[in-house]
């Protein structure tokens, strides 16, 4: 799926972001305890849906004190995962 657009809404632990994927489903991602979190509603669905959505992505990326992520560090990792094409 393609992302249409991303919005960091908290840079602080935990890390998040809301968006929205071409095909009209909003996106929630989330960073706390070291594990990213990539979830997704569907079509037509509100960020709400998205926050109890289907997970597409997660990883233990860091230790349990990890909760800050930028965007400079989530870009690439959305980059590399076939399914999150920007």
């Amino acid at each position: 799926m393609k992302i249409k657009n991303l919005v960091q809404t908290c840079g602080a632990c935990p890390s998040q972001w809301e968006g929205q994927t071409a095909d009209n489903r909003a996106m929630y991602v989330r960073y706390r305890w070291g594990y990213l979190s990539i979830s997704v509603s569907e079509p037509g669905g509100s960020i709400d849906d998205a926050i109890c959505g289907q997970e597409i992505y997660g990883e233990q990326r860091g230790d349990e004190y990890h909760g800050v992520m930028g965007d400079d560090e989530l870009l690439p990792i959305l980059e590399s995962l076939p399914e999150c094409a920007s």
